[in-house]
């Protein structure tokens, strides 16, 4: 038995327990697992190896066998994710409330749920990024999960008819207000009403009656939901920075530290030459 054929032996062993299939009721009996034994020595023997260097050929084997399985999780998880980017549309001033220069060379894209307490924990975080790189801009868009209903809906049409009245400050404006006073979870502002925080902002109360039923605001929010899922977002909040000369893309892994997002920032403008 060759060093080659034995981590192939190896690896279906270490396969099949893996699934469960070694039992006891594969143990041979003692005289047989005795003549096994003797066979083995024998061949070792011819070999050339000892017990001890077999042990290390079997465990570099598997080492060697969970590496390349680990190595291509990675590398179909990264694949997953450079398509996802592909779907992911770039900012817009005729669809999105662009925060800072709408030209910037790098975009933060958010999908957000005003309800999510992590949304609301990198809100903050976002704001100060965005304030701290003068090439970049930033995109709010809405992503209100099932389970944070009717209220994160509601305040996604609210802060859609906020932006459409009033222009991309008062959206801002809304935003900030509205994460600063909600309890996260579904359970909505503390002291007001979607419609009163709307008013708060500067609409008046027939515009946001109005608005508030208007199936074309949540037909808007629903298409933002629809874009978000073919990006790959299925959780909140889902952060691309995406370098909109090339179109290349990055996947935050959710609501990060600053110091963190900052960095992968700098690694990607690195690479996108930015």
């Amino acid at each position: 038995m060759n060093r080659v054929l034995l981590i192939v032996v190896v690896g279906l062993i270490f396969t099949a327990a893996a699934v469960g299939g070694l039992k006891t009721a594969m143990t041979p009996p003692a005289p047989q697992a005795d003549a096994v034994d003797a066979r083995m020595e024998t061949r070792l023997q011819a070999l050339g190896l000892t017990e001890e260097q077999l042990e290390d050929t079997i465990i570099s084997g598997v080492e060697a066998f969970i590496a390349r399985q680990q190595q291509a999780q990675r590398e179909a998880q990264q694949q997953e994710l450079r398509a996802a980017a592909e779907n992911l549309r770039p900012a817009s001033p005729d669809e999105d409330f662009i925060q800072g220069d709408e030209s910037a060379e790098f975009s933060l894209i958010e999908y957000s749920d005003f309800e999510c307490p992590f949304c609301k924990r990198f809100h903050d975080t976002a704001s100060s990024f965005n304030a701290n790189n003068d090439n970049l801009n930033r995109v709010y868009r809405h992503f209100p999960l099932p389970n944070h209903n009717p209220q994160a809906m509601q305040a996604a049409i609210g802060a859609e008819c906020v932006g459409r009245e009033l222009g991309t400050e008062a959206y801002w404006a809304f935003n900030d207000a509205y994460y600063a006073g909600t309890r996260s979870g579904g359970r909505g502002l503390e002291d007001q009403s979607v419609a009163e925080l709307m008013v708060a902002t500067g609409m008046s109360s027939e515009a946001t009656e109005s608005c508030l039923s208007d199936p074309e605001m949540q037909a808007r929010v629903e298409t933002m939901l629809d874009e978000g899922q073919r990006a790959g977002v299925s959780g909140t909040p889902g952060i691309f920075i995406r370098h909109n000369p090339t179109g290349q893309a990055l996947r935050v892994p959710g609501a990060v530290p600053l110091p963190d997002l900052q960095g992968r920032f700098d690694s990607f403008a690195a690479q996108t030459g930015g």
